[in-house]
């Protein structure tokens, strides 16, 4: 009977205050996380024994997979905190009645802002930890996602290091903004250190109809192209910047044999 309670106050909890993964990306990292914490896995682990007066490798790949979890999650959040937005906005806007001399209107939204700053921060955050998890692997330290194939190349399992280094070269090159290249800064380093990034400026017309209706975001950190394609959405473009870095993620733990 108490546990059933307990149950029933934890379900409620998480339904307003918690946030999951979406399926199957949540059953993959579970099961990595699983794989370096249950003793009796199956998982190519030989290598991370514990050793007298040696770090415990094998407790710090597991602690690391949970961080770059937690990390990626938070990501998600932002994403459905902007769907939401996104959703709330048109329907705002999908109401009026009463339109203005111009045909069309573009506005900000500072919550969009806010969500989409926190966003690339979040995800950025995710990276560097999945690094972090990727180096203890292979019994090193690197909490940057710049240098951490150079970390592990060479390292053994030397098969292992070479996949997943060409893992994250792959899962890199399909995301060039998320570090900078040269003088080509990446957003993230744009609203850490130099400029405040907007998350664009919507724009809406009134239709045929006389219904006023979202056509689309512009400009922004993203380079949006609003009223040139009707279907821009921010949730769209942060969406697949999120399954990117999660196929990144899986791709890397499937390379290390973590995906039992």
């Amino acid at each position: 009977m108490l546990q059933a309670r307990i149950q029933k106050m934890h379900a409620a909890i998480a339904q307003v205050a918690g946030s999951e993964l979406p399926s199957p990306l949540k059953e993959q990292l579970d099961a990595a996380s699983l794989a370096v914490g249950e003793l009796d896995s199956d998982a190519p682990l030989e290598h991370l024994a514990a050793q007298a007066n040696k770090p415990d490798w094998r407790l710090r790949l597991g602690e690391h997979l949970g961080h770059a979890l937690e990390g990626l999650a938070v990501a998600n959040y932002h994403v459905e905190r902007v769907a939401e937005l996104e959703a709330e906005i048109a329907a705002v806007i999908g109401a009026l009645d009463d339109p203005p001399p111009s045909s069309s209107v573009g506005f900000r939204s500072r919550k969009l802002d806010a969500e989409y700053q926190a966003f690339v921060f979040a995800l950025r955050r995710a990276i560097e930890y999945f690094a972090a998890a990727v180096a203890a692997y292979f019994k090193t330290d690197c909490s940057r996602i710049r240098t951490v194939r150079a970390a592990i190349e060479g390292r053994d399992p030397q098969a292992r290091s070479a996949g997943a280094g060409a893992a994250i070269q792959e899962g890199l090159s399909r995301l060039p903004d998320v570090l900078t290249q040269g003088n080509a800064r990446s957003i993230r380093d744009r609203m850490a250190h130099w400029e405040f990034v907007a998350a664009g400026t919507l724009q809406a017309v009134w239709d045929e109809t006389g219904q006023l209706r979202i056509t689309g975001i512009a400009g922004g950190g993203e380079g949006l192209p609003g009223l040139t394609d009707p279907n821009a959405r921010l949730t769209a473009a942060l969406r697949a910047q999120f399954d990117l870095v999660a196929g990144m993620f899986v791709t890397t733990y499937a390379a290390l044999d973590l995906l039992l």
